[in-house]
């Protein structure tokens, strides 16, 4: 009988750390997905900016274009 118990609690122990295991790697999968979702933030405000810097360039060269007709 005695074996029984100990096999039940080894088994369960199995579970329970795989659990455990799953929960900690959930948690890391939401970390890893703030970290990406930060840099998708910091790229595209990137982006943004390099749009407006293009934008006065296009401006600038408008403005230069006439002076060279």
């Amino acid at each position: 009988m005695e074996n029984f118990k100990e096999r039940r609690e080894k088994i369960l122990g199995v579970f329970t750390q795989a659990k455990s295991d799953l929960v900690q790697l959930n948690h890391e999968i939401d970390e890893a997905i703030k970290s990406n979702n930060d840099q998708i933030v910091a790229l595209q405000t990137a982006n943004n900016n390099l749009q407006q810097i293009k934008a006065g360039n296009d401006q600038s060269i408008k403005g230069f274009a006439k002076f060279i007709k």
